[in-house]
């Protein structure tokens, strides 16, 4: 007679101790070291190390990706202030990797990103064997054919060194996939997806619709994983909602995200609320 069929398993993290961990945010909005959006910036370090340090098995931030809107609108004193709150937070352990958002454009632009945040509009950058992607818009929304190619030569590298780990992407915009992402999406949706979707290791984070993280449509899983990651701003939604897109209460809004990757590649991503201090809860 054949096997009885076995129980399922019911957590299917169960036994997951974390090897790597990052954080990832975006949509900071960030416009002088004493406005309300830099304080929640600072209280996010603070609350990824918190959390990292009480630990047992493994008590280290590795990296921190920040997927554009850094700033307001880009001034380079806007960019300044970020980098001065980052500077002061930040650990040597953790590696920040960010990307230029439409806001950088406003009154700023390339010139001042390269100049006050980062040298390299792109990157690629290798976190103890995990790989990070990252691409900058070049105005407004713009990932013009010399991007894309770019992105797709650097997956190409990052699926030839392990298949089998994840690869982390991170762009300001959604294609057309997450909650928001039908208002608020990158003209060059359906070009991006179509590299992306090659890759199935892929978890893809974005930014630039303001959407909620505990909605759970906040997550899109096709052929790729990809994420939206909230704001510390103020909150929008998709239109049609009988308060308009910008809801009552919008400025009570600060969530990021804890990643975490286990040594069998399983990952879990874990919304957090700055304003309380605290996970999401799931309901039982």
């Amino acid at each position: 007679p054949s096997e009885e069929p076995s129980e399922p398993d019911l957590d299917p993290l169960d036994g997951f101790v974390p090897v790597f961990r990052a954080i990832a945010c975006s949509d900071t909005h960030v416009s002088s070291t004493g406005d309300v959006t830099a304080t929640r910036l600072a209280n996010l370090f603070k609350s990824a190390y918190k959390y990292a340090s009480a630990h047992e098995a493994y008590n280290t931030v590795d990296a921190m990706l920040v997927a554009g809107d850094l700033t307001n609108a880009g001034k380079p004193s806007e960019l300044k202030a970020w980098k001065s709150i980052a500077d002061a937070n930040i650990k040597e352990e953790t590696t920040l990797m960010t990307v230029m958002g439409n806001h950088e454009h406003y009154k700023g632009g390339i010139a001042a990103y390269t100049e006050n945040m980062d040298p390299n509009l792109d990157k690629h950058i290798v976190v103890n064997g995990y790989h990070f992607i990252g691409i900058s818009t070049r105005a407004d929304d713009s990932y013009p054919t010399e991007v894309q190619n770019w992105l797709r030569e650097e997956l190409e590298k990052a699926a030839a060194d392990d298949p089998e780990k994840p690869i982390f992407v991170f762009m300001h915009h959604h294609e057309n996939t997450v909650y928001v992402s039908r208002t608020w999406k990158t003209s060059f949706s359906s070009q991006i997806k179509n590299i992306l979707k090659k890759y199935p290791q892929v978890i893809h984070f974005s930014g630039h619709s303001h959407g909620p993280i505990n909605n759970p449509l906040t997550i899109w899983q096709d052929n790729f994983t990809t994420v939206g990651t909230g704001t510390l701003a103020y909150f929008e939604m998709e239109s049609g909602m009988t308060e308009g897109t910008v809801p009552k209460d919008a400025d009570q809004a600060a969530q990021f995200h804890i990643i975490e990757v286990d040594a069998n590649n399983r990952v879990r991503i874990l919304p957090y609320n700055l304003l309380t201090d605290s996970f999401f809860k799931t309901p039982a």
